[in-house]
């Protein structure tokens, strides 16, 4: 299994490969997660989901997709697709902060 733990670049050539791309699980368990104000205060409650739902998807889950470039904030949004702790269906759109070891989630759904 491949693992995102460097550049897009690094990410693109994983991704081609159809097996799909986990995040480096040294940064979900050390790093930090950052919810964006949506997530906190609309996604999560409204679809019942909790922080460890979130780190449960973000451990075991995978990117299946390319990449979509925000050109507002300039920076690469990656879907992780995976299960929450009730092995309910669960995506999260995630941006990652390699320098600052922070994965920011944007929405869950």
């Amino acid at each position: 299994m491949a693992i995102l733990s460097r550049g897009e670049g690094v990410f693109m050539a994983m991704l081609s490969s159809g097996e799909g791309v986990k995040l480096d699980p040294v940064l979900v368990e050390e790093g930090k997660i950052a919810l964006s104000a949506h997530c906190r205060h609309y996604s999560m409650p409204k679809r019942n989901i909790y922080m460890q739902d979130v780190e449960n998807v973000l451990l075991t889950g995978k990117i299946l997709r390319e990449p979509e470039w925000d050109d507002q904030n300039k920076n690469w949004k990656y879907r992780v697709e995976g299960v929450d702790l009730d092995g309910d269906a669960l995506t999260a759109i995630v941006v990652i902060f390699q320098e600052e070891q922070t994965i920011k989630v944007l929405t869950v759904f």
